[in-house]
């Protein structure tokens, strides 16, 4: 990249920040009163506020993303993600567009996708959100549907699917090119950027999207290649459970970017302080403990990295012990402004604007519950441990299936399946005992038994290879005799939870 192209990118960056300030304060107080009690003529105003300023986000990040591919500067994060939690989040972004419109927007989850895979989880949400917003938008009748699958060599692959009206075969070809629109009217008008975007994206992932259409609707394929979970590591990350009563700093200079992040983090649970400038916020991190501090960068006076520098240098003096990790919440969202929040020592970079559900995920990775698991005995005379089964995914599915009916009647079948299953582990036939393996795996993994999956997992490996000992199958069975009590433990407080709710 020429110098006069680095400085232009830097320009850019400069005036998308100026944009996305006061944009996240729109958001973030749009939001708010989206969730608060208010008559239905002002909810339905505020509603329409998120709406225009989501989409207003998206045309800015999608004209970011472009100067960012455009110098080459774009690059992969990969770590943990949920392709099952990241599809409910996206489409939960859109649910009051669709019903706004009387349009069906649901989901599709074949049971083949594995509860954590390691991807760029922000760049295929953008895809996603690309895909599904486009749908929507040009689609007046009928349905939106979004299908996760695993397709050939272990891709991650998303289908999503309108009954729009189809696009004509001669805009096809130019479908995926930059400010290009194959539906311009009064109706349906933009910039032509989404798709252009959604397709480079998937090309940097090394992926494929794909269209087929007609007159009764559209289909966007995306397949992309995604890297195994680390097992049980990765799995106990994406499903970490959520953690609220921490006390957390927020350090900005604008009273409402502070109204905004207070509003936010008491309304999941947290305690915040707020300091309005560096030196305030540098003498309460001084003088105070906080479990994590949101550090605006660009202030009067003492900006964030000046804060940060100086803390560190306090700490590494060994006047501060137990330093909290310290996210960066910056309108400032180009790499080089990443990296040298990180460099200067940031634990973290959260981009303007920021939703409930950023920030949600932000506090959920640098935030780590302080209670202890519980051991309970159940009336069996097993060691119940609630570390055998992650209770933050059965509250999702609880979520995903629609209550506690369904969760308890699901667990009844597993109950009855693990049966039968645990007797094909031993199997004299290895395939019967690895096909055992593999959906004994998957249907445990489903109900947050991580350690159990992780085994299990294992030995579907070595089934393949040839016959395994008993000391491997001994210790999955102890295993699955704690996973079991501890699910019959949960069905019931289930069972009794929906009888007191009648």
């Amino acid at each position: 990249m020429t110098a006069e192209s680095s400085k232009n990118l830097r320009l850019f960056a400069s005036v998308i920040h100026e944009v996305r300030a006061p944009l996240h304060a729109i958001l973030g107080l749009a939001e708010l009163l989206v969730d608060s009690n208010l008559a239905p003529v002002e909810s339905e105003l505020a509603s329409s506020i998120k709406q225009q300023a989501t989409a207003m986000q998206l045309v800015v990040d999608d004209l970011l993303d472009l100067s960012r591919i455009d110098a080459g500067k774009l690059e992969l994060i990969i770590s943990p993600v949920s392709p099952r939690s990241l599809l409910r989040d996206v489409v939960t972004t859109f649910t009051t567009d669709a019903a706004a419109k009387g349009l069906d927007l649901s989901t599709v989850i074949d049971d083949e996708v594995p509860l954590a895979v390691r991807a760029d989880g922000h760049r295929i949400r953008q895809v996603l959100v690309n895909l599904v917003s486009n749908a929507i938008k040009y689609t007046d009748t009928g349905s939106v549907t979004v299908r996760t699958s695993i397709g050939s060599e272990s891709r991650l692959r998303f289908v999503v699917t309108d009954t729009g009206p189809g696009i004509d075969a001669e805009h096809l070809p130019k479908l995926f090119a930059a400010f290009e629109q194959t539906n311009v009217n009064h109706q349906h008008s933009g910039t032509g950027l989404g798709l252009s975007i959604t397709s480079q994206l998937v090309e940097l992932m090394g992926g494929e999207i794909t269209v087929a259409s007609s007159p009764t609707g559209s289909a966007f394929t995306v397949d992309l290649p995604v890297e195994p979970a680390r097992r049980q590591q990765d799995l106990q990350e994406v499903a970490a459970p959520a953690t609220t009563g921490a006390t957390i700093l927020v350090v900005d200079d604008t009273e409402v970017n502070r109204l905004v992040a207070r509003s936010q983090l008491e309304r999941l649970g947290h305690h915040p302080v707020l300091a309005s400038g560096g030196e305030e916020g540098l003498a309460l991190l001084l003088n105070e403990k906080f479990d994590l501090v949101l550090m605006d960068w660009h202030m009067p006076g003492l900006d964030g990295l000046s804060v940060i520098r100086r803390f560190l240098a306090k700490v590494e003096a060994g006047e501060v012990t137990d330093p909290p990790p310290i996210v960066m919440m910056t309108a400032s969202v180009s790499d080089w402004a990443r990296d040298e929040c990180l460099g200067t020592g940031a634990s973290g970079f959260l981009a303007k604007p920021v939703s409930l559900q950023d920030l949600d995920t932000c506090l959920s990775e640098w935030i780590k519950p302080s209670n202890e698991l519980e051991t309970e005995q159940s009336s069996d005379g097993l060691s119940a441990d609630r570390s055998v089964i992650d209770q933050s995914v059965i509250d999702r599915l609880v979520d995903d299936l629609g209550g506690r009916g369904l969760v308890s009647q699901a667990i009844d079948v597993l109950l009855s399946e693990a049966a039968t299953r645990r007797l094909e582990l031993a199997s004299p036939d290895l395939e019967i005992a690895r096909r055992a393996a593999h959906t004994l795996k998957s249907t445990t993994l489903m109900f947050g038994a991580l350690k159990l999956g992780g085994l299990l997992e294992s030995l579907e490996d070595l089934l393949g290879k040839g016959p395994v000992d008993d000391g491997g199958l001994d210790e999955i069975n102890r295993e699955l005799d704690a996973a079991v009590a501890q699910l019959q433990k949960i069905k019931s407080d289930l069972d009794e939870e929906e009888r007191a709710t009648r």
